[in-house]
C-alpha cells in the first residue's frame, strides 16, 4: 500500500534510522530553536523569531539568519509546532556539504499559505545561477526548478497540510527528478530543457527561498524538513509517515 493515506511509523522509529540522511530539522524540538544565529537566546514562546534551528542528524548543517528582519516566526497551537515564512525576506541559510551534483531528497512537511503570487515560489534553494536545485510550488505546480530548466508535477493546493518529497540521483537530467506528495509519486505534467543536468556552483542552502532571487520567497507554514540521499522506498514510507504525524 502506498502513502497516500496517514500512517504510525513503527514504535521508537527516527529520521537518525535510515541511511544517508544528511539534516533533520524539527520546530517541535524548542531545544534546537533559538531566537539569534549566535544560538543564545532560545526560543521559548508562540510568535518569537527564529535566528537559527539546529540539525538533528548530527551532521551539524544549523541554519541561521543573522539578519533580525529577515527571520521566519515560530508558532504553536499547543499540540502541532511549525516556523512561518513571510513570504517577503524570512529563511534560513546553511552551508551543506555535497557534490555539485548530488543524490539528494528534500522531504517537507508544510502547509503553502499563498501559492498565487508566482509560478515559481521556492521552498528551498541549494546553490544560485544556472544549474541549481530548488523545489517549488505556485501557480506553475509543485516542481524542481533549476533557473535554466524545469520539471513540473500536480497542482500545489494552498491551505492544506501536506508532505512533499523532492528526489533526484547524481546523473539524473532535469527530466528524471521525482515527486511525491504524502508518498505518492506523481507524474510530470510539463518539462522544460528536461535533458539538462545539475551543475551546481556551490552547496548554500536557502531554506523558503535565495535572497538573490527576490519574489520567488515562500510563504509557508515548516512543521518539518530532513534531507536525505535518494532514499529506497521503505526509507521514504518511513520518513513521510513520520512527518505526517507533525502537524
Amino acid at each position: 500500500m502506498g502513502c497516500a493515506m496517514r500512517q504510525r511509523t513503527s514504535v521508537g522509529f527516527s529520521p537518525t534510522d535510515v541511511s544517508g540522511l544528511i539534516a533533520w530539522y524539527d520546530p517541535s524540538d524548542l531545544t534546537t530553536l533559538f531566537q539569534d544565529a549566535a544560538m543564545t537566546i532560545p526560543v521559548t514562546a508562540d510568535g518569537q523569531p527564529v535566528g537559527a534551528m539546529r540539525d538533528k542528524s548530527g551532521n551539524g548543517y544549523d541554519l541561521k539568519q543573522n539578519t533580525a528582519t529577515a527571520r521566519p516566526t515560530y508558532r504553536t497551537d499547543g499540540a502541532a509546532h511549525w516556523l512561518v515564512s513571510d513570504g517577503v525576506t524570512g529563511r534560513l541559510e546553511a552551508l551543506l556539504s555535497l557534490t555539485n551534483d548530488p543524490s539528494l531528497c528534500f522531504h517537507s512537511a508544510h502547509r503553502i499559505l499563498n501559492n498565487t503570487a508566482k509560478d515559481d515560489i521556492r521552498l528551498f534553494d541549494l546553490g544560485v545561477g544556472n544549474g541549481a536545485l530548488a523545489a517549488t510550488f505556485g501557480t506553475g505546480n509543485y516542481g524542481w526548478r533549476h533557473n535554466n530548466g524545469n520539471n513540473l508535477f500536480v497542482p500545489a493546493t494552498a491551505g492544506a497540510d501536506a508532505v512533499g518529497s523532492w528526489e533526484r540521483t547524481t546523473g539524473d537530467t532535469y527530466g528524471q527528478s521525482r515527486f511525491y506528495l504524502n508518498g505518492v509519486q506523481q507524474t510530470t505534467s510539463s518539462s522544460a530543457n528536461g535533458t539538462n543536468t545539475v551543475t551546481l556552483s556551490d552547496t548554500n542552502f536557502f531554506l523558503f527561498g535565495n535572497p538573490a532571487t527576490t519574489g520567488y520567497m515562500a510563504n509557508v507554514r515548516l512543521y518539518g524538513a530532513i534531507i536525505t540521499a535518494s532514499n529506497p522506498a521503505a526509507d521514504r514510507s518511513a520518513l513521510v509517515s513520520f512527518l505526517q504525524q507533525q502537524y
